[in-house]
Parts: structure tokens; sequence; C-alpha cells
């Protein structure tokens, strides 16, 4: 009664019984690679300090986008800097 398999069509398994997706990656591929390419520039990233920010004393370095170590991550927020790598910038 049951000849097919009834997982065939499923998209979330397709690739586990390794039959092809109906719909090529490639497309997703390029744009998260362009999304890194066009993302946080230093000419994008810009330190504003924020009037009344609360700063933590915790000493953990972060290396912003902008090229400068701030002391820790809330320091880096206080100056409108979100996007950040732990440790000093070298």
């Amino acid at each position: 009664m049951f000849s097919r398999n009834p997982f065939q069509n499923t998209p979330a398994l397709n690739g586990f019984y390794g039959l092809a997706p109906k719909r090529s990656v490639v497309p997703i591929l390029l744009g998260v690679a362009l999304l890194f390419m066009l993302g946080c520039g230093k000419e994008d990233c810009q330190a504003v300090p924020k009037e009344n920010c609360i700063v933590s004393f915790e000493l953990r370095p972060v290396c912003g986008c902008d090229g400068v170590t701030y002391g820790n991550p809330s320091t880096a927020a206080c100056n409108n800097i979100t996007e950040y790598t732990f440790g000093p910038c070298y």
C-alpha cells in the first residue's frame, strides 16, 4: 500500500538520504558572503559617546571595529561600538 518513501519530500531530511535538494544553496551562500564583505568597515564604525551611559569596571579588553581598544564591552557600547572582538587591538 505504501510503495514510496514517506520522507522523500521532507526538505530537512533530503540531505540525510543522499537526495539532491530541490533548491540551490548557492544564492544563500553568495548572500552571506556579500553581507560579510559589506559589514562593519572602519568607515561605518565611528565612536559616538552616549551621554549618561553606565559602564562596569571589569577589565576585559575588546577591540572595536574602529580599531580602538576599549576596557570592556560596556565601555565599547557606551561609545556606540556594537561590533568588537575580545582582546586588545594590535
